[in-house]
């Protein structure tokens, strides 16, 4: 009895605790899956119906009125009527003067010998009668293999590299081809940069500047950049800092020899001071050289493979005073051009 009376709570608990736990208890786990919220087929409530419009009766719709819209749409400016822009036959007159010398043997670089020829005619005018340049040295270029021209800066456009380029492609026996290295500042100009890339010049890079020196070709660098501006015109021989120094790595990896070259504007002497300085200043701000004589000294090669060592090649000192080496040997030889003609 003991027994009964003791296992007759425990069966209340279990009620209460099976009350507690709600329908689902002693189930198994649909309850807590939502099989309470679903309704066998058949015993849906009635459809409440939608206020909002059918969406596929809507897009029908709206494909109609496109269809409508667009067949009755025409262009602003019908295909059969033709508009004579502005200045139409200016642009088609430049566009076929561009292209009727363009050359099919372009090399690598982009220099074009159709262009070359067309502005043949320009540049002897300036070489023989604006500039009146006198090239000297010509018997210190190698005749093969590749070289350095080292040269010192004129102006803001490069009239002194043209005139460099065309002067040794004119006068030198061997009618060798000088390639100047242009800075990206003039390289990406528009008609300047391409114009120059068709002479002959190259956009200034180490790879550019191996890769011509490998061919055997002379290739000519301007160290003082942008810095020449800062020249005065009365005093051509006091050179700016020759950079870094990048072409006398760029001699020692490939084993060029550096050429020294002066470009020498001498001073018009057939004017008074005022009015030369006022045409050296007219000139410079429509960006064309001024009129003079001209004077080109190419020196004798130097180097620098049997002065350095190859353990030097690399040391920032030796190469910034192997620079400032050539760089008072050009302000020497200028020197000696003006002294000349006093």
């Amino acid at each position: 009895m003991p027994n009964s009376k003791h296992n007759k709570p425990s069966d209340s608990s279990d009620t209460r605790a099976s009350e507690s736990q709600g329908p689902w208890a002693g189930s198994d786990d649909s309850y807590f899956l939502g099989a309470e919220a679903a309704l066998p087929p058949g015993q849906y409530g009635q459809t409440i119906p939608s206020h909002l419009p059918d969406p596929v009766a809507q897009a029908r719709v709206l494909r109609e009125l496109q269809r409508r819209v667009r067949s009755t749409m025409s262009p602003a400016f019908p295909v059969e009527t033709k508009r004579i822009l502005p200045g139409a036959a200016l642009l088609a007159g430049y566009r076929h003067f561009a292209l009727r010398s363009r050359s099919l043997a372009v090399d690598e670089f982009g220099r074009d010998p159709s262009y070359g020829e067309v502005a043949r005619p320009v540049l002897d005018f300036l070489y023989q009668d604006w500039l009146s340049v006198k090239l000297q040295g010509l018997e210190n270029l190698p005749t093969d293999g590749g070289a350095i021209l080292v040269c010192n800066h004129t102006g803001t456009l490069p009239y002194d590299a043209t005139m460099l380029m065309h002067g040794i492609r004119t006068e030198h026996p061997l009618k060798l081809r000088v390639r100047p290295l242009l800075e990206d500042r003039l390289a990406r100009q528009a008609f300047l940069g391409v114009a120059l890339r068709k002479l002959g010049a190259v956009r200034a890079c180490q790879e550019n500047a191996t890769r011509l020196l490998e061919n055997g070709s002379l290739i000519a660098v301007f160290p003082e950049g942008r810095r020449a501006l800062l020249k005065k015109r009365t005093s051509p021989e006091k050179l700016q800092r020759f950079g870094r120094g990048g072409f006398i790595r760029l001699a020692l990896r490939t084993i060029a020899p550096l050429i020294p070259v002066a470009i020498v504007p001498k001073p018009v002497k057939w004017l008074p001071e005022g009015v030369a300085n006022r045409v050296h200043a007219a000139a410079r701000l429509a960006l064309f050289p001024t009129p003079g004589p001209w004077t080109i000294q190419i020196g004798k090669p130097i180097d620098l493979s049997e002065q350095l060592a190859e353990t030097e090649w690399e040391e920032r000192v030796q190469v910034a005073q192997e620079a400032q080496r050539i760089r008072l040997h050009i302000a020497e030889m200028i020197q000696q051009i003006l002294n000349s003609t006093t």
